[in-house]
């Protein structure tokens, strides 16, 4: 049996794949024993581990030299290009060299690209490169002009993060880098932990006696790219965890000895780097670039392409024509980079690929015929619509129709003179379709008339020449799309708003978002929040988020200042910020490092929190609002005096007493709070109070700010006492209401808007309409206000109190308060007292009893009332004929030393006539005469009644009887119960808020949507509590129609998000007929994103033949939901299609 030795030079090299790549032209006997090891052609291996096969001197060379001349064959120039892109479905392109050169473009890629892709052709580009990642080479491309996915790049970064993935590598474990931030964006995206870095950059070692260097013993991993920034403690601290740490792996991303940095000139590339971590630890890297295979068989099972339809194309022998060839694919080597044509055919190169050429715009050097080609997809695509017989009626004149099955593509044949022809006759070159063709190849005429267009403002021709554009080539470049944009944009009209968020939203479904850059987003989103049209303007931003082009807080706290002008508008802009703020939760993102820089340029800040809450009050999502609130200590916020008036009166509105006690003590001893924003503060702590029917601790509030203010007018220091106030604390709330200062509506050309890097002034005009948002806001105060820059109660705090102490039929301790608070509060005259005026107010409605009693208390307390008080309610007494009432009135205002008048003893007279008594009638009418007291002209009762109501000096009477009349009354045990059940559900003790709930049911205390959103949101913070939201949601529909309890949005919303986060879509179509039936806003970006993250392939294929009725109703309900939230994209393709049949 024959045995050989090949030279180390000679396994090593790419001569040696030969052997078993299939498209080799070159083949040796399968009898050589050593060819049936495919390993051992390996060019990773050590070259130590290869000579192990030696064996005799002479026999060794002559086997070395006749395999060389056996596996070196010149390579052949491409001169028919045709062929080759027939036989090949996929080609990979290097970057550097084939591509670009440094951060120059090559001459023709763009249309070569186009060309092959046009062609149907699919390209992926891989990149040895590894200081950027996939999405930073997606904006390099973007940069150039080339429109190319994220998807569609694979750089030596990605590569090592997806080989730590492909080997299970333990995420305890860390990862030290010697590279630049491109790997670190991968392996952050991987979910791995990582040190080092370019934070190492500047590190240096100070080598002292004795000096140990300390190195982390959870590296389990050193990957060693290209740096720059390459250093001794770099190499020290890699050696150190690769040789010290058991089982540290060792992955290098190339060992490519020169790269492009500039086009000027070759530089050191990564082999350099991981040469000298080799040499430190004598240890041979696992090389995850090119050329190895880990590359190609990651690129064939993510594609699922066959490697013998791939072609390799670059610029390298040792590197891309190797990676070609040891992953069995065809090779092609371009000139326009490292290797020139006389190192491929020097004798001593032992790499040879399948064909060579210049550059890869070699490639549009095609035959006349094949030119023709590119024309005719135009019209294949066209035809492959559904369309196809009204477009071939158009283009091709009238003709018969043709027949078109699914997407197949009419076959055309040449004729005897090279002329295109259907098959079934029709010459595609007549007159009408020439026409078509010359204007289809004219390409750059059209971009120039329509970039024309659109810099001279002429929309309408610019949206024509740009739809003509679309049918012919699809979207034009980017800079042209850009202006496009913006030219429709800066009118600031919905008709071209719309159109130009239609091509944005068709631009992101053909995956091509890389035509747009940050900036042009913000503008358009910008422009339809300050329209009215905030759904597309918030799709906008979280499209940029989704991109991981962050959009910065300045910018979008100023787009949802204009979107919470409407309640779906603000409804999106509470769940932005909290979407925003999920990212940074519990310090998930550290501002240490440099790359985390443009996402914490994103992070929420107190004025775009101010603005949500704001809009939370405005539109009553207020239980929203407090999701907000519940976020800020978890993203580590800083807050202001505005936040914290804001919080008071979402915690008034949702009755969280015990959060506006914590905050008071916070407000108290802040500096800078006005008083206006005082007076609001404890507006809604007392309104809160009387909201629980605690009516001790609001009378003391009441009766503690009377006793300051009278301190403050009385003491000599009253500029000590007096709270500061702008010019608003004057003025009336109602005067503040009506005239807020609203600003303009105007929008800056986008060229200005681009020169503001930093977005300055949309964040000034954010702060502006934060501003009047907060002025109208101070129109909802009743019950504060401030006279000098004292705080004061008004007249609608008494009337609140009174009612309330009316209602738990408390008239001592109402009595008792108005008594203190009369003293306290400026002296007044007998009769226009606080306590005259509730009594008044008590005989206006029928009270007599109540007004009776307070009398008794005022006399028993030692306070003289008025006559008036006595006449009023003995002449209401005589009208209802309750003449033992009467009687008990007279005593008492005898023993009060009260005289009555002469209206009130002619009503005595004449009850005791009624009752036949007629010596009391004449003992009666005597008392009058001796005390004098003159006649009057007889009153009417009811016009007496409303001169006292509707007098100047009734004020506090009139509100009393308009807010016992209209108002209703409050259930204060309501109130405390579901305070009780979300302290429990915050706490997620849902046991103990079960119970609470049962027990306040059986106190007969009806729950609200308010309780059963704290139940919800409960269940839901503990996860997989679905089947508990299921039976909570039958409760809620049948006390709902027994109750008459009205549904929420929140509420709504809360039950909906946990439906379809468990996958319960019966319940879910529910929900969702029930917000639409009521009109209510629907998130459906929000639940196409969750459902996409959980149920991304749920009933994705064929039904099953057998399944039960359960199961079928279950699959037509997700299919139901599937279709609601608009996830099939060809459904909306093809109905664009039929529109444009139509047109």
């Amino acid at each position: 049996m024959l045995t050989i030795k090949l030279s180390a030079a000679a396994v090593c090299s790419s001569s040696s794949t030969h052997f078993l790549n299939p498209h080799s032209r070159l083949r040796f006997n399968k009898r050589i024993p050593f060819l049936s090891n495919p390993s051992f052609f390996n060019p990773l291996r050590p070259i130590a581990e290869c000579s192990s096969f030696s064996t005799k001197k002479n026999s060794a060379k002559t086997m070395d030299s006749s395999a060389s001349s056996r596996i070196v064959a010149a390579s052949e120039q491409l001169k028919d290009p045709d062929q080759l892109i027939d036989s090949v479905e996929t080609f990979i392109f290097d970057c550097d060299g084939v591509i670009w050169k440094g951060d120059k473009l090559i001459d023709g890629v763009p249309e070569t690209l186009d060309m092959l892709r046009s062609k149907g052709k699919r390209l992926v580009f891989v990149t040895n490169n590894s200081t950027k990642s996939r999405k930073q080479y997606g904006k390099k491309f973007e940069t150039l002009g080339l429109n190319v996915s994220e998807e569609e790049i694979f750089a030596s970064s990605f590569a090592a993060a997806a080989y730590l993935k492909s080997i299970d590598f333990p995420k305890d474990k860390k990862v030290y880098v010697v590279g630049e931030e491109g790997i670190l964006k991968e392996l952050d995206l991987a979910g791995f932990q990582y040190i080092g870095g370019p934070d190492d950059g500047d590190k240096k070692i100070e080598l002292k006696p004795g000096f140990l260097m300390e190195h982390d013993e959870d590296v389990g991993a050193v990957v060693v790219g290209f740096d720059r920034y390459f250093n001794y403690y770099k190499i020290q601290y890699a050696t150190l965890c690769i040789r010290e740490n058991p089982g540290c792996l060792f992955i290098a991303t190339n060992r490519d000895a020169v790269t492009h940095l500039t086009d000027a000139q070759e530089w050191a590339g990564g082999g350099s780097m991981v040469g000298a971590v080799r040499g430190s630890t004598q240890r041979e890297p696992h090389v995850v670039g090119k050329p190895s295979t880990f590359m190609m068989d990651y690129l064939a099972k993510e594609f699922n392409i066959s490697k013998s339809q791939i072609c390799m194309v670059g610029d390298r022998l040792d590197t891309d024509i190797l990676f070609g060839q040891n992953g069995g694919c065809k090779t092609l080597l371009v000139l326009s980079g490292v290797t020139s044509l006389p190192i491929l055919q020097s004798p001593n190169n032992r790499i040879q690929p399948d064909f060579y050429t210049n550059k890869i715009s070699d490639f549009l050097s095609l035959k006349a015929a094949a030119v023709f080609s590119d024309e005719m997809l135009h019209v294949r695509r066209v035809i492959s619509r559904a369309t196809s017989n009204y477009i071939l009626h158009n283009f091709l004149g009238r003709v018969s129709k043709f027949p078109c099955v699914g997407c197949k593509l009419f076959p055309y044949l040449h004729d005897q003179n090279g002329a295109l022809v259907l098959r079934h006759g029709v010459d595609v070159f007549s007159h009408n379709f020439s026409t078509v063709l010359v204007q289809a190849r004219d390409i750059g005429r059209l971009h120039e008339e329509l970039e024309t267009a659109t810099n001279e403002g002429r929309l309408n021709d610019a949206w024509d020449l740009h739809e003509k554009h679309m049918w012919m080539e699809g979207f034009a470049r980017k800079s042209i799309v850009c202006k496009l944009i913006a030219g429709l944009t800066e009118g600031l009209d919905i008709e071209w708003l719309e159109k130009a968020y239609g091509l944005v939203d068709k631009a992101f479904e053909e995956h091509k978002q890389t035509l747009f850059n940050r900036e042009i987003l913000i503008y358009l989103s910008l422009g339809l929040a300050k329209c009215g049209l905030p759904i597309p303007s918030s799709t906008l931003l979280r499209r940029l988020i989704e991109m991981e082009n962050f959009p910065p807080v300045a910018a979008w706290s100023a787009i949802i200042a204009y979107m919470a002008n409407s309640p779906s508008g603000a409804f999106l802009a509470a769940e932005l910020v909290l979407e925003t703020g999920y990212k940074f939760h519990d310090g998930r993102v550290d501002p240490r490092k440099k790359c985390n820089e443009p996402l914490i340029s994103m992070k929420p800040n107190a004025t775009a929190l101010n603005i949500a809450l704001v809009g939370c009050l405005r539109y009553g999502i207020t239980r929203k609002g407090e999701q907000l609130l519940d976020m800020i200590p978890r993203i580590n916020m800083k807050t202001d005096a505005t936040s914290s008036i804001i919080m008071a009166h979402i915690y008034e509105r949702n009755g969280r007493r015990d959060e506006l006690k914590k905050l008071r003590r916070h407000v108290e001893e802040v500096d800078n709070i006005t008083g206006v924003q005082l007076r609001q503060f404890y507006n809604c702590l007392l309104s809160c109070h009387l909201k629980f029917g605690d009516l001790d601790s609001a009378s003391r509030m009441v009766l503690e700010m009377l006793r300051k203010a009278k301190k403050a007018q009385n003491s000599l220091g009253v500029a000590n006492l007096r709270l500061e106030t702008d010019k608003l604390g004057t003025a009336s709330p109602h005067q503040i209401h009506k005239n807020p200062a609203t600003p303009q509506r105007c929008f800056s050309c986008y060229e200005d808007f681009c020169r503001d890097k930093k977005f300055l002034s949309l964040e000034a005009e954010a702060r502006e309409l934060l501003n009047t948002s907060v002025v109208n806001l101070q129109g909802q105060v009743e019950l504060i206000t401030t006279k000098r820059g004292i705080l004061r109660p008004t007249e609608m705090t008494y009337v609140k109190l009174v009612k309330a102490f009316l209602e738990a039929g408390n008239t001592k301790d109402l009595v008792e308060f108005l008594i203190k608070a009369e003293k306290e509060d400026s002296p007044m005259s007998a009769d226009n007292s606080v306590l005259v005026h509730v009594i008044n107010s008590c005989i206006s409605l029928g009270w007599l009893d109540k007004a009776h009693d307070l009398l008794d208390e005022m006399r028993l307390a030692g306070i003289r009332c008025t006559s008036s008080v006595y006449n009023f309610l003995l002449k209401a007494y005589h009208k209802e004929n309750q003449i033992a009432e009467m009687k008990s009135l007279i005593r008492d205002a005898r023993r009060a030393g009260v005289q009555l008048d002469a209206s009130s003893y002619q009503s005595l007279i004449q009850s005791r006539v009624v009752e036949k008594d007629t010596a009391g009638a004449l003992d009666l009418f005597k008392e009058m005469k001796e005390a004098k007291i003159p006649r009057v002209v007889e009153q009417d009762f009811d016009l007496l009644s409303k001169r006292c109501a509707e007098g100047d000096d009734a004020h506090i009477m009139s509100k009393l009887l308009q807010e016992i009349q209209e108002g209703q009354t409050a259930d204060s045990g309501v109130h405390d119960w579901n305070s009780v059940i979300h302290f429990f559900c915050k706490k997620r003790l849902m046991q103990d808020a079960e119970k609470a709930l049962k027990k306040m049911r059986s106190l007969e205390l009806p729950p609200n949507a308010q309780t059963f959103h704290s139940m919800v949101t409960g269940y839901a913070a503990i996860g997989g509590k679905y089947i508990e939201v299921a039976e909570l949601w039958g409760e809620m529909k049948s006390f709902a129609f027994s109750s008459g309890m009205k549904f929420d949005v929140e509420l709504l919303d809360a039950v909906l998000y946990t439906f379809v986060r468990g996958g319960f879509f019966i319940r879910v179509n529910e929900v969702v007929e029930m917000m639409e039936e009521g009109g209510m806003f629907v998130d459906k970006y929000k639940y196409r994103t969750l459902f996409l993250k959980y149920h991304k392939t749920l009933h994705k294929g064929k039904a099953p033949k057998f399944q039960t009725e359960s199961q079928l109703k279950k699959r037509e309900a997700a299919l139901a939901f599937k279709k609601w939230i608009v996830l099939r994209l060809l459904e909306n393709y093809l109905s664009q299609l039929y529109m444009f049949s139509d047109s």
